[in-house]
């Protein structure tokens, strides 16, 4: 029997590519149509899913037309991938391409899988998830999935529903009756989604608005682009190069460097720029640090002319106010080393460092001068080693969900079933009730 064929001929450049004209067989170009028909109802799923998901959780105005946007940034993204999965498909021999189809079905669904837990990330947030996810152990990983409000049943549902696609989609194209002529262009356009998606990306990238551009980029793409610059680029960043070192201290010119042993260290400047705002008084102020996740400087704003933090808002016109703030690492791991000595990240954050090294802080450091240091924390001290280095700090109490007296309000999670922690109220008025308790005397409390 004569193997059916299909010129692919391509009309608007036919002088440039009919000399590479390519003899495809009808049966390697319809099942590679299979799978990138597969990929588009995934994508149509993934987008669907995400709009419905932000649209449930967030108020986000705009949010179908950047949604439309980043859906067809995915076309033409799946578009050029398939490309070198098509050249894959066309040199390897016909007794290998239904194992190949095979794996590639499969990779399509666990990669569909993945996509879910990511999207779940963001639809919480409203920032898709990065590389930081590397910088937590797998007991916080498990601890923060465990402990989420995800809705298993949904993930469940979900992939018994792409297992059915990747199942009964191949059988329903097969339906479908292409002509020749059609292949031509479908072609056409899978080679121009090249450059396309390639120029998607870099609008998406320019984008200033962060809400605008975390809807629209893919966020399993966003993901797995920034976990390989972080896993390939680890080792190098770690290395410091007379080069790398020479580079940085031609940044701080000002600076004077002292030691070639220890290259970044330097003169102290010891200007008191802060000084004129406090009055003198021969008694030892208290320190009191209030770290709230999640309050920026927008909440001291007006929305449609609601104030959302009156007090603190308020408060700013009474006090030093800082709306922009150099730190020293981001998120919540980082913020106790950041704020109690501006403390360098490391390798994976301060907190996080299997030992951590000499230092010091507000909390060693007011200690020699006679002051006793608390921490209050309605959660677990135990996340992000927080236990671990305010120990290390020689701290005098450490106050955790575990230590509440039993008449506060527990707040349970996952249907009454996992004890999160203690509300801020709570969290206020036990710390009140001890540190009555407490001799007088200097302090700092956090």
């Amino acid at each position: 029997m004569q193997k059916s064929l299909i010129y692919i001929d391509f009309p608007l450049y036919h002088p440039i590519i009919q000399k590479y004209t390519m003899k495809i067989s009808v049966e390697l170009i319809r099942n590679y149509l299979k799978l990138l028909f597969l990929c588009y109802c995934y994508l149509l799923i993934a987008r669907s899913l995400e709009t419905i998901w932000v649209l449930r959780n967030h108020v986000v105005e705009g949010l179908l037309k950047y949604e439309l946007t980043g859906l067809l940034g995915d076309f033409f993204l799946i578009n050029s991938v398939f490309i070198v999965i098509f050249l894959i498909q066309s040199i390897l021999k016909k007794s290998f391409r239904k194992l190949f189809n095979v794996i590639l079905t499969s990779l399509i669904v666990i990669l569909c899988l993945f996509h879910v837990m990511i999207l779940s990330y963001y639809v919480y947030s409203l920032k898709p998830l990065d590389q930081f996810l590397f910088t937590y152990s797998l007991k916080e990983i498990l601890f923060t999935v465990t402990t989420s409000n995800a809705n298993f049943l949904s993930v469940g549902v979900l992939v018994i529903l792409f297992v059915l696609i990747a199942i009964f989609s191949p059988g329903l194209f097969n339906r479908i009756k292409f002509r020749e002529r059609i292949f031509r262009w479908f072609f056409m356009v899978i080679l121009i989604s090249v450059p396309l998606s390639f120029l998607s990306l870099k609008m998406i990238d320019k984008d200033n608005n962060d809400i605008r551009r975390n809807i629209k980029i893919n966020k399993s793409l966003f993901f797995y682009r920034k976990s390989c610059s972080y896993l390939l680029r680890y080792e190098r960043d770690m290395k410091l190069s007379p080069e790398n070192l020479q580079k940085f201290r031609g940044m701080f010119s000002n600076k004077d460097f002292i030691s070639e042993e220890y290259p970044l260290l330097h003169q102290r400047n010891n200007t008191d720029n802060l000084g004129y705002f406090f009055i003198p008084s021969d008694t030892l102020p208290n320190f009191v640090i209030l770290i709230t996740e999640g309050l920026g400087e927008r909440f001291l704003q007006s929305f449609h002319g609601i104030q959302l933090m009156p007090f603190l808002d308020s408060l700013t016109e009474h006090s030093l106010h800082w709306d922009r703030f150099l730190t020293t690492g981001e998120r919540s791991f980082a913020v106790v080393p950041s704020i109690t000595g501006s403390l360098p990240y490391g390798e994976t954050g301060f907190m996080l460092l299997d030992r951590l090294p000499k230092h010091i802080t507000m909390i060693n450091l007011l200690k020699r001068f006679g002051y006793q240091s608390h921490f209050f924390y309605g959660q677990g001290a135990w996340f992000h080693q927080k236990d671990r280095f305010f120990r290390m700090n020689d701290i005098d109490l450490i106050i955790d969900k575990s230590d509440f007296s039993s008449g506060y309000d527990k707040v349970m999670a996952l249907e009454n079933t996992f004890f999160w922690g203690y509300n801020d109220m709570d969290l206020f008025q036990q710390s009140i009730e001890i540190l009555d308790t407490l001799p007088p005397g200097p302090r700092i409390d956090l």
